[in-house]
């Protein structure tokens, strides 16, 4: 049984595909709303919309289905490889897989806005070129920290981070993780946590978990846990990393040193959700989705205890989304499907019903907190092909 679709708006990218970019929808410091697309051409892109995006009367690149139209994006910056004159070296190559992320420059605290009077998107790239040739990419991927209101490049003494091959950085598959504040006294405030992946012929002492200085780009540690192809999550102090099949817990105040770590049944590929909001009781869980299944792990060391297998036989496609307040994970599916499962009583029931859509979700899905009531989510943004699908949420659980 399906719901029936409860899509409040439908938006298209027009050439800019998503299968083909990492997309973050952010809101600006200045008042901006803004998506910011890295693409595998090695482009980050701004693209703004205006109006209220719960309801979707708003303008993104805007189309009714059929006839997408070429949208003018706002800025574009290009963060491949390049020579002296800004010429390309290594097109083909030089791209990015990961969504940017952004530090707002409201929410930030004195030494970040002295440092840069604007919001700054960052960026880690994906140059692909084969181990020992002239555009290697096992070792020579950077991080790059973007002025959010014009794309320009910011340089320093650190950025573009890894410019002189001097940290050793392979490709980054998802967006690394910001931890920021108006608090000086946060020792982990302005923090910068990226996975990448890490070949076979890596050294051992070339890092898959790199943590640097938001403002500097300084690295301040790192630790090698194997190929790491999601985003590290911060909570209370500790750093939760998937390396392969194991979920790590490392001490973020004590150079990653590991607290805990579980073996998982399968190699998982999508960033987990640490939940760290205290309403809804679920702050000590982390959900992650591998195959056709969603787990849920305590944090207390222990073994998974907690595992649904999502009904349909399609594999999960993206990253789980939680919904705290109401108790609900959303996932997509290769199917064009998004399910809803009730995880309200601290184990999985029965699924919700499912929204279709025409081909594979393909990018991880996003709840947006808005409003003031007690169920203070009420929307969901997912890409399919190049069509951007926004739902409002949750949808009414019903039986299978």
């Amino acid at each position: 049984m399906e719901f029936p679709n409860a899509k409040t708006a439908e938006d298209r990218l027009g050439t800019a595909s998503a299968s083909q970019a990492a997309v973050a929808r952010l809101r600006g410091s200045f008042n901006t709303n803004s998506f910011f697309i890295g693409d595998s051409s090695g482009y980050v892109t701004r693209y703004d919309y205006s109006g209220n995006p719960t309801t979707g009367a708003y303008s993104f690149p805007h189309g009714d289905g059929s006839s997408p139209p070429n949208v003018a994006p706002t800025w574009r910056t290009y963060v491949g490889r390049v020579d002296a004159s800004g010429a390309a070296l290594c097109a083909g190559n030089d791209g990015v897989a990961a969504a940017p992320v952004m530090q707002l420059y409201n929410s930030s605290d004195a030494t970040f806005q002295s440092a840069f009077g604007d919001d700054i998107v960052y960026v880690i790239t994906h140059y692909s070129g084969a181990p020992g040739t002239p555009c290697a990419g096992n070792t020579t991927n950077r991080v790059y920290a973007l002025k959010a209101s014009t794309g320009a490049i910011y340089t320093g003494p650190h950025w573009p981070i890894n410019v002189n091959g001097s940290v050793l950085l392979d490709y980054g598959s998802q967006a690394c993780t910001l931890h920021y504040g108006s608090d000086d006294g946060d020792p982990l405030n302005n923090t910068l946590y990226c996975g990448t992946a890490q070949s076979s012929s890596a050294p051992p002492y070339q890092h898959s978990v790199h943590v640097f200085n938001s403002i500097t780009g300084a690295k301040k540690w790192g630790r090698n846990i194997g190929s790491v192809v999601t985003s590290p999550q911060l909570r209370n102090g500790r750093v939760y990393a998937v390396g392969s099949a194991t979920l790590y817990a490392l001490d973020a105040n004590h150079s990653g040193a590991t607290i805990w770590s579980q073996t998982l049944a399968t190699t998982v590929t999508k960033t987990p959700w640490v939940e760290t909001r205290s309403a809804g009781g679920f702050n000590n869980y982390v959900f992650l989705t591998d195959g056709n299944n969603v787990d849920a792990v305590l944090d207390q060391g222990a073994t998974p205890s907690v595992s649904s297998s999502v009904a349909g036989g399609s594999t999960i496609t993206t990253a789980p989304a939680f919904a705290n307040v109401p108790g609900k994970v959303y996932v997509g599916m290769a199917d064009g499907t998004i399910h809803q499962l009730d995880f309200s009583g601290g184990r999985f029931s029965d699924l919700s019903d499912a929204i279709l859509g025409s081909g594979p979700v393909n990018s991880d899905i996003a709840l947006d907190a808005l409003g003031t009531g007690a169920i203070n989510i009420n929307s969901l943004t997912a890409f399919q092909g190049a069509a951007l699908l926004r739902y409002a949420v949750p949808w009414p659980f019903l039986c299978k």
